[in-house]
């Protein structure tokens, strides 16, 4: 069976009676990293992270965690920051797959003039993009770990790792800091 626990959460999902979304409101959810897994797995016929590697052309840098490699499809991944700063850049730059233009890949408006689409938050800005990623695993009693990472207009960029879960008004705190250097 995979190394991932995707299917368990499938599981879950179709157990439900009813979905509780809104039709046409963003509502950010990780089950559909869940799902993207095992959708990844059956058109590839590799498991996720083999499939990832060669799709994306991983940095060497970038593996499973030994302590959370059963959420890769969340992004249970372990990254030297070298590492994930060149994947970072290589996809979310001006001219990167990305970064080009991620308007013409899926996306939702989450408000404000910010985007949410491939795992990440953006925002057209002079010209180019604004990109943000906040992630997180938090489980109650057992592990609190985030990161954020920020890239503006391909030009410059910033990264935290932290030993937490932060709140929504710290993530803003995170974000606002960086950004006053950058835009004083």
């Amino acid at each position: 069976g995979p190394e991932h626990r995707a299917e368990e959460v499938l599981d879950i999902v179709l157990a439900r009676s009813t979905q509780t979304g809104t039709p046409g409101t963003f509502s950010y959810n990780n089950e559909n990293y869940a799902l993207l897994g095992l959708v990844i797995e059956a058109v590839t016929d590799q498991d996720y992270m083999t499939a990832c590697r060669d799709l994306l052309d991983l940095p060497a840098g970038i593996t499973p965690s030994p302590r959370s490699a059963a959420f890769a499809p969340w992004g249970g991944l372990q990254a030297k920051p070298e590492a994930y700063l060149a994947f970072f850049t290589e996809y979310f730059r001006p001219d990167g797959a990305i970064g080009a233009d991620p308007l013409t890949l899926p996306h939702v408006d989450v408000g404000g003039g910010a985007f949410y689409g491939t795992g990440i938050l953006f925002r057209p800005y002079a010209g180019a993009y604004n990109f943000w990623h906040f992630g997180a695993l938090c489980f109650p009693g057992r592990w609190y770990m985030d990161s954020y990472a920020v890239l503006w207009k391909g030009e410059v960029g910033a990264m935290a790792i932290r030993d937490a879960c932060a709140d929504l008004t710290t993530m803003q705190a995170l974000d606002a800091a960086p950004s006053r250097a950058v835009y004083l």
